[in-house]
């Protein structure tokens, strides 16, 4: 659905899961040009969705895990593993170096070092929820307060968009320290809808439509039929787990968890904000569907086998 609407997810998606292929193909080999490509690759994605400016801090984790699975099975001695780590610490550099002339611009025009402001946004939210479920006050009256004595506390008269910024960023570590159990509930309050709400792409696919379309979408929900991605993915990590393929399993989970970690940090958009995890999601669904279907083939033969002994023992 996402190569039939112009949407930055998916020129995102399609440069992370580029960077993401070569990255693993550059582990498995060992060769420089993956690492530098995956790196720069890496770096852009990140320029255009700033959703991701955390992953290069867990590459060098994922990178880790993998190189050190292959130093215990003897794949490679301990100069190779010191190779690997020194490449994949290069990849890392390189997509920071990349997006650090953008950092650098926001921080001489804005007086900022970001990528974008969303954290603020995510922030902003997430206070709101806390305010909508719990103070259960204005939510204006409150920013208003707020922004009033953050202007004194540092002399501020006239906002400007750092000041916002740092007035969101201020007003959710001050709500954290004051009701950190109200600010975890919101968190994940707004994970598990992201998480689990429904696409909306198809009514723009069909417009004519949209009114049928609605009303498929509160059935679907209804039926809690919303869940069921999650579940299968769920059931996919615990297939990798219990067949130890640990290789598969460090990568799914990292790319499914970091994208999913980042959801209690918006709101309304429906399953917009889950595209890039969809990378790992939909590989875990099929470990799901595919061990499952086998499941139900080996019992088909097993029951036709039996069919047929009891068939040929009548004669």
């Amino acid at each position: 659905m996402l190569s039939l609407v112009v949407l930055s997810d998916t020129f995102f998606v399609f440069l992370f899961l580029l960077a993401l292929t070569l990255w693993l193909q550059g582990i498995q080999n060992g060769k420089w040009p993956y690492f530098i490509i995956s790196g720069t690759l890496f770096g852009v994605a990140i320029l255009v969705r700033s959703l991701a400016q955390l992953w290069p801090f867990l590459m060098f984790g994922i990178i880790y895990l993998l190189v050190h699975s292959k130093f215990r099975q003897g794949e490679i001695d301990r100069t190779g593993l010191r190779k690997m780590l020194l490449k994949g610490l290069a990849a890392v550099l390189i997509a920071i170096v990349v997006v650090s002339p953008w950092v650098l611009r926001n921080l001489r025009v804005h007086n900022l070092p970001i990528i974008a402001g969303a954290a603020a946004n995510g922030a902003q939210k997430l206070v709101g929820v806390v305010i909508e479920d719990e103070i259960k006050e204005p939510p204006n009256k409150l920013w208003d307060k707020w922004r009033e004595e953050y202007a004194r506390k540092k002399s501020i008269d006239d906002f400007n968009l750092s000041d916002n910024y740092r007035l969101c960023a201020w007003v959710a570590f001050k709500m954290l320290k004051e009701r950190p159990g109200a600010m975890l509930r919101a968190y994940l309050k707004l994970l598990w809808e992201n998480l689990n709400d429904i696409n909306y792409l198809h009514r723009i696919l069909f417009p004519r439509n949209k009114t049928r379309l609605i009303g498929y979408e509160y059935d679907y929900k209804r039926h809690y039929l919303n869940y069921l991605n999650f579940a299968l993915s769920v059931t996919g990590v615990l297939i990798l787990l219990v067949r130890r393929n640990y290789y598969s399993l460090t990568v799914l989970v990292s790319v499914y968890l970091y994208f999913m970690l980042m959801l209690g940090f918006g709101r309304w958009q429906g399953s917009r904000l889950f595209f890039p995890g969809q990378i790992a999601a939909t590989i875990l669904m099929s470990v799901s569907i595919v061990v499952l279907l086998g499941f139900i083939c080996n019992l088909i033969k097993k029951s036709i086998r039996r069919s047929g002994k009891i068939d040929s023992s009548m004669l």
